[in-house]
């Protein structure tokens, strides 16, 4: 009878380790030298730190295994953000900032081969804001990162990879 009971107890056991969620793992490939794209997942959130020497850069990151987590976050480590561009399935969504005066954003989706302006209601909308370790916000962009969120239509899909362009103003 004991046997039975220590089953019991190691089934349960095993059922409930199914429970928990798999970390995401993702398969990132960088077409140029110079450029790099770090992976961090922790409280459901990816971040994507993306260096770039000379940049002008794109990466696809494909989900290998787990779920897509409910915040994807790129950090995009220039001096300048000509154009930041994210595109999954018939979908590509650009992000720009100007580098003069107020560093004002402007945010694009192609959808069908159909482009238009979109602004923060639309489910394509990236949040985008400045991070400076110095707190100089303003663009050339020293120490800091542009800060990107992915659209929130991309995580109501069911895609597998995406892929990503970046365009520095100084270069």
């Amino acid at each position: 009878m004991r046997w039975l009971l220590l089953i019991g107890l190691m089934v349960l056991g095993l059922a409930g380790c199914k429970m928990v969620s798999e970390q995401p793992e993702f398969e990132v490939v960088v077409r140029k030298d110079g450029d790099e794209v770090e992976t961090a997942v922790a409280d459901n959130i990816a971040i994507f730190d993306i260096y770039s020497q000379i940049g002008i850069g794109d990466a696809t990151v494909a989900l290998t295994s787990g779920e897509w987590p409910d915040t994807i976050l790129f950090r995009v480590y220039l001096s300048g953000l000509e154009e930041f561009k994210f595109a999954y399935g018939e979908t590509e969504v650009k992000v720009a900032v100007s580098s003069s005066g107020e560093n004002q954003v402007l945010e694009s989706v192609t959808k069908n081969g159909e482009a238009q302006p979109i602004s923060e209601d639309s489910p394509y909308y990236m949040p985008i804001r400045i991070e400076s370790d110095n707190g100089e916000l303003g663009i050339p962009l020293e120490d800091g990162y542009f800060e990107i969120e992915a659209p929130a239509d991309f995580l109501a899909g069911e895609y597998g990879s995406f892929a990503i362009s970046w365009v520095d103003f100084y270069r």
